[in-house]
């Protein structure tokens, strides 16, 4: 039984911005920015001895043992010199009266191989909190982290728009209120950075500004770090970076240098740098270990086989500015240990970028996983890794051609009439979150009330058919290959597809992109090659680039990071990840390069899903921003589909760039001139022009490059 009172009601100016569906920016201005709450629905049920509490667009806080009730949280910007204060003002507030105790948030699932045979899980209640009489959380809107990107301060605002008094059962609902966020000390202004996390910054901060300091003369834009044994590697990957328009520099340290090194010879090129490559296998230049960082803590790392609690992540040579865990430039990793090794990564990556073949591999996308069904009811998620394959191809389906029955499940889950993904409360254990997605749980299509489409039933096959097609599909050529389900150091879960087979792919040229979002298929620290590694170092096929774990990830943290990743590649226009009021503007395709893909992912992460505040040590949104890495190149363009070839015209000066099926202009292709101490990189304007610099003399490589243009090289001779 629910008691409700409207307890004050104010009148509210106009909005002037909307942002997002619950949040509005009213206005800035030097002092702060000033903001709009409004809350329209919020669903309040009981599911056994607990009340749940729900509203579009919110996660739980994440206090683990304490109430698990939604929040929403947003970027603001602030100067480099200033600090926030926070101030709210009430509107509309509504007290409604619980009968029952709000569920107390637990510990996140992970997603590793054979974890639920290996650990042990108590529900964890905090007591004495539910016996208190102190409203939680105690702010209505609070800074929930802060940290700097790239030059750029940012406030993560939280808005906790649901208070609770566990002894009286009392909520106190914000559906209405002002908050001001107030910028204190300091005269810069916002966005006193260059533009290299526009991409990130125009669709995740509220306030956001496009940056607007110019780089100096002679900056360096790609720092590759090697090993003597690999320098020549090392050069040939310059010089075709530099042909591309790239500044590039090779540096060379000595084996298994020191991490403070390490990041000491990054910060030199630094704030102009913006990519930085790792051409090492650990040891021979480490990742990063941070002693004790994982939430799960060293002994119950232990358990699953690992050596401790600590976190291999080569985050730590991002983190640039701060103290905190925003990286502030790309960064990815080749994990060569011999230099036919190197030979053969930096070789495909070349081959990649500069020669991809042509054909309809580029139109076929793998999407692979499980349905990991409940135990007391075989034909409902367990977890969302079903519906992420789902909501993936729900937005794609028109784009591209998907493979049939790769989503592998156990033998209990197999031949039901009807299916049904996560639903948004599991009556068996309302301990356990729901989906997030609005759209998975609403009444309206694409799938009502969890109820899978029945044209979705035909995916989900036994393991063993799910790994043949897989492996078969990627066999004959495919632009992406998606993965969300469990994994280890050697294999995923479901479809059980381990590192021998992907070692012996014999797909040729053809090789994707791999997003291995799981546990540990990209723990590059492992005895031998893991799973990403064996994938990559194929020489007969395999995948070009990949994202991978270094260690146990967490699911539900681990869906929304696809969503950050789509959302980047296609934009909001296309991809839609079946949430609502998720404080995303509509934005088309934000950047297609893999280090932006990752590291928006990240912040799309840190904006849409909670931290945990008051549970454990460190929060599980930190922990995913260690163990995530760009195993590749992060500045190469991942192909989404059939390239434009084009048609080149240098005739007195000019160079004319042309669509060859159309023959239409190619606006904003980039051109680079390269010579014997000579880079001049210039874009063509709208007529698909641009001039050759008069005095220029000798001989140079043109280098033409784009979204989606199939790469254009040619020699040419000024005299």
């Amino acid at each position: 039984m629910l008691q409700r009172t409207m307890l004050l009601l104010v009148v509210f100016a106009t909005i002037a911005l909307l942002h997002a569906g619950n949040i509005a920016l009213v206005q800035q201005n030097r002092g702060g920015v000033e903001l709009k709450w409004t809350l329209q629905n919020v669903q309040i049920q009981t599911a056994g001895e607990y009340t749940v509490v729900e509203f579009d667009g919110g996660c739980g806080l994440y206090a683990v043992g304490r109430a698990n009730l939604p929040s929403q949280q947003t970027f603001v910007e602030i100067p480099l010199d200033s600090t926030p204060l926070i101030r709210v003002t009430p509107v509309v507030v509504e007290k409604v009266m619980v009968q029952k105790p709000v569920v107390p948030a637990q510990e996140p699932e992970i997603d590793t191989v054979g974890a639920e045979k290996i650990l042990r899980r108590d529900l964890i209640i905090d007591r004495e909190f539910y016996q208190s009489r102190t409203m939680f959380p105690g702010n209505v809107a609070e800074v929930a982290y802060q940290g700097i990107m790239r030059g750029r301060n940012l406030v993560l605002l939280r808005i906790n728009p649901i208070q609770y008094i566990p002894q009286t059962g009392e909520l106190f609902i914000y559906k209405e209120c002002t908050i001001n966020v107030d910028f204190i000390g300091g005269i810069r202004s916002i966005a006193e950075t260059d533009t290299a996390m526009d991409p990130i910054a125009s669709a995740l901060v509220l306030n956001y500004a496009p940056g607007k300091v110019t780089r100096e003369d002679g900056s360096v834009d790609y720092l590759i770090i090697t090993v003597s044994a690999l320098s020549q590697i090392a050069d040939e990957f310059a010089a075709w970076k530099s042909q591309k328009g790239l500044v590039t520099k090779v540096e060379i340290v000595a084996n298994n240098p020191s991490v403070g090194t390490m990041k000491e010879l990054i910060r030199k090129y630094y704030p102009g740098l913006k990519y930085v490559l790792i051409l090492a296998d650990h040891p021979q230049i480490a990742l990063p270990l941070t002693a004790g960082r994982h939430p799960l803590g060293t002994e119950r790392c232990q358990q699953l086989g690992l050596p401790d609690g600590t976190v291999p992540s080569d985050l730590y040579y991002a983190c640039l500015e701060g103290t905190d865990y925003y990286p502030d430039i790309y960064i990815g990793r080749v994990p060569a240990n011999t230099v036919p090794e190197a030979q053969i990564l930096i070789g495909k990556i070349i081959d990649y970028q500069s020669k991809p073949v042509r054909g309809d591999w580029l139109k076929r996308f793998l999407l692979c996983g499980e349905f990991q069904y409940q135990s007391a009811a075989t034909n409902t998620a367990e977890r969302l890794f079903c519906e992420t394959a789902f909501t993936i191809w729900n937005s794609l389906k028109t784009k591209y051609e998907f493979p049939s029955k790769t989503i592998g499940a156990g033998s209990s889950g197999l031949g039901h009439a009807e299916y049904f993904f996560r639903k948004s409360v599991d009556e068996n254990d309302p301990t356990k979150p729901g989906t997030y997605r609005a759209k998975i749980r609403d009444a309206e299509e694409p799938v009502v009330k969890c109820k899978m489409p029945a044209e979705w039933y035909p995916n989900i096959v036994s393991d063993a058919t799910a790994k043949a097609n897989t492996l078969a599909y990627w066999r004959d050529g495919v632009f992406l290959v998606q993965h969300r389900d469990h994994g280890g150091e050697t294999g995923w879960g479901k479809p059980s597809v381990n590192a021998t087979d992907v070692a012996n792919l014999s797909n040729g040229k053809m090789q994707p992109i791999l997003f291995s979002v799981n546990c540990l298929t990209g723990a590059m620290d492992y005895s031998k090659d893991c799973f990403v590694e064996a994938a990559l170092k194929n020489p007969n096929g395999g995948a070009a680039s990949a994202i991978g774990s270094t260690r146990v990830s967490y699911s539900w943290w681990n869906d929304r990071l696809c969503d950050g990743f789509y959302t980047c590649l296609y934009g909001t226009k296309i991809y839609d990840c079946l949430d609502k009021d998720v404080i995303i503007p509509d934005k088309p395709p934000l950047s297609r390069k893999l280090g932006i893909v990752l590291n928006f992912g990240k912040m799309y992460l840190a904006r849409n899903y909670p931290s945990n505040p008051w549970g454990t040590s460190y929060d599980y949104t930190e922990i995913e921003f260690y163990l995530f890495h760009c195993i590749g190149d992060p500045e190469m363009d991942i192909w989404v589909g059939p390239l434009t070839d084009l048609d080149v015209q240098i005739n007195d000066g000019q160079i004319q760039v042309l669509d060859q099926a159309q023959r239409t202009p190619i606006t904003a292709a980039q051109v680079c001139i390269y010579g014997e101490n000579t880079q001049i990189v210039v874009q063509t304007d709208e007529k698909g022009q641009c001039s050759i610099p008069s005095g220029l003399k000798g001989n140079f490589t043109v280098t033409i490059t784009g979204d989606q243009l199939y790469p254009y090289q040619q020699t040419l001779e000024v005299k």
